[in-house]
């Protein structure tokens, strides 16, 4: 078995082999070689590692249950979707997959789509989610570990409608692992997101800590909850400069974002006397390293994130502030 992987650089001459002595029969062989390479990348092969960000099963509105819509996150090089996956080329080995992403540690029961089960996610649900599908023609070998190991195509491109979405019955206790990282049957989500809000000093009290909640404008404040022993945690998220992400938290907190703007905590200026950027008092810590939602306008579950590391920190003046 001979497995090829093609760098973006890659150049057909320079795989070039002396034939003088073969009779063409090497030069043939990578010639063969070079064109179904070629071929399997047009059709959807990947260069770059993509990673299952989160995955969980919804049944009507209720998520993180056993029987459900599988619901994906996938991050790439340069950008993250979420939705659900196709059934296009869908099997059994590529469903134990999906329900070992998803923390299933005993894998699949049995597999259906939207259309056979009673066990789907609603459209209405769907579509609070985004509407959309993350992966197409997913096939996936026996004993599969993680998704750069299968074959789809481009993340988020698709030819589905929502009576395709795959629907799963998993077996056994959902795993603990970290968000995003890589286990040894996939990447499950951990942490769930509860809130996002905005925050400000109150008033007056620039050093108390003294905080003010639900206003249309301040520092990014998430909260998440362990999935496990139900622990909150609260804190900071960094500055990105895609404008979804704020867009959406807006449009969470019903803020409207028409003549929404954000910034670094670091770029802000109270000549008012009013705290409306960094806590400064209480040394709040951040709670994320990423937050992205992948559009505008998206709901709190559509959006991936990464859990900070204990210590993690960009820098006070770098957590994000939005004014809505």
């Amino acid at each position: 078995k001979i497995i090829f992987v093609a760098p973006a650089y890659f150049s057909p001459k320079e795989a070039v082999v002396s034939t003088q002595s073969t009779g063409g029969t090497i030069e043939a062989m990578f010639t063969q070689l070079l064109t179904t390479a070629a071929a399997l990348l047009l059709l959807g092969g990947h260069v770059h590692a993509d990673t299952i960000t989160s995955a969980y099963l919804v049944d009507g509105n209720t998520s993180g249950v056993s029987w459900g819509t599988v619901m994906v996150g996938v991050k790439t090089h340069n950008s993250s979707v979420f939705g659900m996956v196709c059934d296009d080329y869908m099997n059994v080995t590529t469903a134990d997959f999906l329900c070992k992403a998803a923390g299933f540690e005993y894998g699949l029961y049995e597999w259906s789509n939207n259309r056979i089960s009673q066990h789907n996610i609603s459209k209405e649900a769907w579509n609070e989610l985004g509407g959309r599908f993350a992966l197409d023609n997913l096939k996936c070998p026996p004993g599969v570990k993680t998704l750069e190991d299968c074959l789809y195509v481009t993340p988020g491109t698709h030819n589905c409608r929502y009576d395709e979405g795959v629907v799963l019955k998993c077996m056994g206790v959902k795993l603990l692992k970290r968000d995003g990282v890589p286990g040894s049957r996939g990447t499950v989500l951990f942490h769930e997101l509860t809130n996002i809000t905005l925050a400000q000093n109150t008033p007056g009290n620039h050093n108390d800590g003294d905080l003010r909640t639900g206003g249309s404008r301040g520092t990014v404040l998430v909260t998440m909850r362990n999935t496990y022993t139900g622990e909150e945690r609260r804190g900071l998220t960094p500055y990105i400069s895609s404008p979804y992400t704020p867009s959406s938290i807006c449009d969470m907190n019903g803020r409207t974002s028409k003549y929404l703007y954000y910034r670094r905590t670091g770029q802000i200026h109270d000549y008012k006397k009013i705290t409306c950027g960094f806590v400064v008092a209480n040394e709040m810590k951040f709670a994320l390293s990423q937050l992205d939602c992948p559009g505008y306008y998206q709901k709190l579950s559509g959006c991936s994130f990464t859990v900070a590391d204990e210590g993690y920190s960009p820098g006070n003046d770098n957590a994000l502030w939005i004014s809505c």
